[in-house]
């Protein structure tokens, strides 16, 4: 009753089952992109890791 329910109408609510929907399309490109960026991010840093392994160890 302090969230302005009573036991009555509250029923519908606790019986009510969330209804998920999954919009396939959507996941398929969120998964792609999310698979490029990883493949960008570690390319990136195994070009930076190099540049600096050569900066450090090519002049000796």
């Amino acid at each position: 009753e302090k969230l302005g329910y009573t036991t009555e109408t509250a029923h519908d609510i606790i019986q009510n089952r969330f209804h998920y929907i999954i919009d396939w399309p959507t996941l398929i490109i969120m998964a792609i992109v999310l698979v490029a960026y990883f493949v960008f991010l570690f390319r990136a840093s195994d070009r930076e890791y190099r540049e600096v392994i050569n900066e450090k160890f090519d002049d000796k």
